[in-house]
Order: C-alpha cells, then structure tokens, then sequence
C-alpha cells in the first residue's frame, strides 16, 4: 500500500488542477481543525510576504491611498466590539458564502451562494458607478414618512425608521432570490444537471475566478485608489492568498472549516488594529521609551509578545509541514522502488 499524500502534497495537487468533487475526510473535528490550522500558517507566509510588499507599495502611490481603517475616528468602547463582529464573524460568515459556497453546486449552495455573490458584485461596481439605488429608496422612504403619521416624529425617530426600511427592503430582496432561486433549481433537475455539468467542465476557471475576484474586491477598502487601479493586485495580495486558502479548504473540508480560518485570519488582524487603537492618540512617531505612557508601553508589548508568538506558531507548524513533506515523498519513493524491484 502506498504511502498517503501529504498535506501540502494534496494542496500541491489541487492548485495545479483543482478539482470540484474531493471526498471530504471523515475525520473528527479537531483533526479538521489541526488540518485547517496548518494551511492557515502555510499561507501565512506567503501573507506575510503579501503584506511587506503592500507596506512598500502604499507610500509610492501617494498619500490619497489609504485604507478606510486610517480615515476612522479611533476606536473605543461599542466601536471596538463592532469591528470585531464584523471583521471576525459577519465578514467570513458572508463572503465565504458569496465567494465559496457555490463552489459545491447543490441548489441550497447556488441560491445562497449566487445571490450573495450578486449583492457583493453590486457593492464592488457601486464604488465606481451610482447606480441612483440609493437615491430611489430614499425618496420612496420619504413619500412614505411624508405621506403617514412618521411625518410628526422627531429626526432621530425618523433616522431609525429609515434604517429599519433599508434593512426591511435588503432583506426581502435577498430572501426571495434565494427562495426563487433554490426552488428554481429543486424543481427542474433539467437546469441543474445543466449547471453542475458547467461546474464540472469549467471547475479550474470558476474556482480561480472565485480566488482572484475575492482578492480584488477588497481595493474598495482603500480609498484615492482610482488613479493608480493598475496597481490594485499588490495592495490585495494577501487576500489573493488568501482567497486561494479558503477556497481550497473549503472544497476538501467543507464551508464551516473555510469560515473557521477567514475568522482566525481575521481575528489576528482584529487584535493588532484593537491594540493599536489603546495607544495614545497622539502621533508616537519619534516618541522615547520615557515619553510613553503605562498604558502604551503595555499595550506595545503586548502587540509585540502577540506578534511573535504568532509567528512563533507559524514557523513551527511549517517545519512540521516541510518535515511532513519530505517523510512522506521519501517513503514514497522507497515504495515504488520496492515495487519495481518486485517486478523484475
């Protein structure tokens, strides 16, 4: 019996043809997890690398490029948890859904899957283009409040009516799109079959396009960005990277294991950006040890303990993968070997 691939073998292997129907591995959770832990801190490194490159690239391009985080109020307080239920559980939830999810053709994951991925092709383009979306709803809020007795409430009253009625009117349109859609798909096996043979045929195109599109919708988070769009795939490298992680796991483990390491990537980033927002508010930039306050020196060397032992964990993990590695096509060589010793 032949030596089993290992991890980065199978990974190997996939990125050079990716394949829509692997078997997912009926293992226990937390070998699941070992395993997406592990490719987590494989692309890690090539992150990291993808982050060096954006810290060089952002000042050539002028002070106009920013990342939206840099053009915020500093955090404190409710702001804090917001960014965190954002950046570590609304935001994997959602864009491993619109970006991944379909890439198992079931009519569940193409309705949910397809409808979120339209709604964030519609907040991409809308950066570039007014499609007067807005505009509408909000004269229709006002014929509304004008035409009702929401006419006699106070402007906060009315702002929080306008935010239920834009919440309401999002709702809706994505619950019967999906509902459409998947009933759609249930009922006439025709389209289906039709579909998932597309799927199958154009699986190394669709699951690329998945990667590459994850990675440049997120040059919405930079802002001056219009003049220099060239340039875009360096500013989201780490995300290209990223996108070609997710995308992976979430073909041989399964959707929850491609949120579980969005979340985890997000969640580090989460901690750095929370940290730095408990530094003083004033510029540090040329600031002595003596000048610091208690609290920035703790808050520093929190960020720094943070930082190592995450790359700590990182250079570990992928000496255990390169020791993996190399076990496992040694063996594999010494068995094929064996067998063509046999042979003769």
């Amino acid at each position: 019996m032949l030596q089993q691939p290992s991890l980065l073998e199978k990974l190997f292997s996939f990125i050079l043809k990716p394949q829509m129907f692997l078997d997912i591995p009926r293992n226990r959770w937390y070998v699941k997890m070992y395993d997406s832990i592990r490719l987590f801190c494989f692309f890690a490194l090539f992150s990291i690398l993808g982050i060096i490159i954006n810290v060089i690239i952002t000042p050539i391009l002028g002070e106009e490029v920013r990342h939206f985080l840099h053009n915020e109020e500093p955090l404190e307080g409710k702001s804090i948890l917001l960014l965190f239920l954002y950046l570590v559980i609304l935001a994997p939830l959602t864009e491993e859904i619109a970006f991944r999810q379909w890439l198992r053709p079931t009519p569940l994951n193409l309705s949910f899957g397809l409808v979120f991925l339209t709604f964030f092709t519609y907040l991409f383009l809308s950066h570039f283009i007014d499609f007067g979306i807005g505009t509408i709803l909000d004269n229709i809020f006002t014929v509304l409040v004008t035409s009702g007795n929401a006419a006699v409430l106070d402007s906060e009253a009315v702002e929080l009516l306008k935010i239920l009625f834009l919440i309401g009117f999002y709702v809706s349109i994505f619950v019967l799109s999906i509902l459409i859609l998947y009933l759609v798909l249930k009922l006439n096996q025709t389209i289906l079959k039709l579909v998932q043979g597309f799927f199958q045929k154009y699986f190394t195109f669709l699951f690329y396009f998945s990667t590459i599109y994850f990675g440049l919708i997120h040059i919405t988070n930079y802002t001056g960005i219009e003049n220099t769009i060239w340039l875009a795939p360096l500013l989201v490298l780490p995300q290209l990277f990223g996108g070609l992680e997710f995308g992976y796991v979430r073909v041989q483990y399964g959707l929850w294991w491609a949120i579980f390491n969005h979340a985890l990537n997000n969640f580090i980033s989460f901690i750095l950006i929370a940290g730095a927002f408990f530094l003083s508010k004033e510029d540090m930039s040329g600031e002595t040890l003596e000048s610091m306050t208690t609290q920035d020196i703790v808050v520093s060397l929190f960020l720094l303990l943070f930082t190592l032992f995450v790359l700590f964990v990182i250079v570990i993990v992928n000496i255990l993968n390169i020791i993996e590695l190399v076990v496992s096509l040694s063996k594999r060589s010494q068995q094929k070997r064996q067998v063509m010793i046999d042979c003769k």
